[in-house]
């Protein structure tokens, strides 16, 4: 049996409800800014969507979801045979490539990417890309992060 070593990111992430908050990154310099008004300008939001085969509704989720949350969005492609990461590249969101199959792949690999960037997120959020969930439900997901009683 071959066995797989999976990186320990525990210590940059705390979870919270579908939500993984990158709290201990400290190399940001350039803010990634906001486009809804009601996430604080100083948080740095980045949305991961994994999808694998998701031309359709990409077409009609990206620009509700960048209009209506951020502009910050990393679609992570599952290994599609078909135009989902045109779709995403012509909404301007960055592309990345995953191979191992798996929701879970497609999700890790979001995060690695995240922890990567030279102005990492504060905050990440993970958003099906398959038409299922809503665009403002992101917003009731997300807002309990910004106000000063909630626990994290």
């Amino acid at each position: 049996m071959k066995s797989t070593i999976v990186p320990d990111i525990s210590h940059l992430t705390h979870h919270i409800i579908g939500i993984q908050v990158l709290s201990k990154l400290n190399k940001i310099t350039k803010p990634i800014t906001q486009t809804h008004p009601l996430v604080p300008n100083n948080s740095k939001l980045l949305i991961i969507i994994p999808a694998r085969n998701e031309e359709k509704a990409l077409e009609t989720l990206l620009k509700p979801l960048i209009t209506s949350v951020t502009g910050h969005i990393v679609v992570v492609d599952n290994g599609s045979t078909d135009q989902t990461k045109e779709v995403a590249r012509k909404a301007n969101c960055e592309v990345i490539q995953e191979n191992r199959p798996g929701y879970g792949s497609a999700c890790l690999a979001g995060i690695k990417f995240a922890a990567s960037l030279p102005h990492p997120p504060t905050l990440v959020c993970f958003f099906d890309g398959d038409g299922q969930s809503l665009v403002h439900d992101v917003m009731r997901v997300i807002q309990p992060c910004f106000i000063k009683t909630t626990e994290i």
